[in-house]
């Protein structure tokens, strides 16, 4: 059974220069699919331009998507992407790590999660304005991504999808963003700067404070090492300020009633920390790791 399972998982119906496909006879569309390498740890390695339609028994297929896993190990630096594409699955290049750039069609409403999960070489990424959702870990351990712009269209940023990007230096909230989970810039080492538009209406960056402040309850949800916590602030989120190691110091002002679970956990250079008498719960695994 279970080498049956290898086979449906890793089969696919057709290879057109190089690159392999599955196809739907019935609507005559065809998704690109990992190239067929049972062990998963050698994917495509020759720079990839997708076509827009392939044509199999004098027959014409459009190229509507990628599918989950299907670059995922590749050693290529570049990929072309036609606006034939809507959809990108989950782990699409997971792990290509000479990857360098991608220009996401502005055909796909979705980045999928994990789908440029450890590519280390990637510096640059266009998300386009047809983008709704970020989803979970989609950019996580991205450590060479310096700068990205997250479009107006964008609804929702799912848990540490900038995981780990720690060369990513600034980040800026539109105001179309209504939902970010946790964890979402976690140990992005050299993040100095988070501002969120002024017309966001469920989250603001007050006073400058480089910070991620939840409007309505006044919850610190996401800071970095350039935070300055407004007094106006009322609780420190879980995670909020997680595996930023180069925090050495922050100020907790009288306003702080609670501090959230694991919210300064693996800190590892903070150096001291004075918790003000308003302070009135803190929560599990608050100051984990910090050695």
């Amino acid at each position: 059974m279970a080498l049956m399972s290898a086979i449906v998982t890793f089969a696919h119906d057709v290879e057109v220069d190089g690159i392999c496909y599955n196809l739907n006879h019935e609507t005559k569309e065809a998704s690109v699919t990992f190239n067929g390498n049972k062990n998963k740890t050698k994917g495509y390695e020759n720079n990839i331009t997708i076509p827009t339609n392939i044509t199999i028994d004098n027959e014409l297929y459009k190229v509507t998507s990628i599918g989950e896993d299907a670059f995922m190990f590749s050693s290529f630096k570049s990929i072309t992407i036609p606006n034939s594409i809507s959809s990108i699955g989950e782990d699409a290049f997971y792990n290509c790590k000479a990857l360098t750039s991608v220009n996401i069609p502005n055909s796909v409403s979705r980045i999928e999660a994990k789908t440029f999960f450890n590519c280390r070489s990637l510096k640059e990424i266009i998300i386009p304005n047809s983008v709704t959702t970020i989803c979970k870990w989609s950019f996580s351990n991205c450590d060479s991504l310096a700068s990205i712009t997250i479009p107006s269209s964008v609804t929702s940023i799912e848990e540490r999808a900038f995981y780990e990007c720690s060369n990513l230096t600034s980040i800026t909230i539109p105001n179309s963003v209504t939902s970010i989970g946790e964890s979402t810039f976690g140990n992005c080492k050299g993040l100095n700067s988070i501002i969120v538009d002024k017309d966001n209406k469920v989250y603001d960056s007050r006073g400058n404070c480089n910070a991620l402040i939840e409007t309505a309850t006044n919850k610190l949800i996401a800071g970095c090492r350039n935070t300055v916590i407004p007094n106006s602030v009322t609780s420190i989120g879980d995670l909020a300020f997680a595996c930023h190691s180069n925090i050495q110091s922050i100020n907790i002002p009288n306003s702080v009633l609670s501090i959230g679970k694991e919210a300064f956990s693996h800190c590892k250079n903070l150096t001291s920390i004075t918790i003000p008498n308003s302070v009135t719960s803190i929560d599990e695994g608050a100051f984990y790791g910090c050695i």
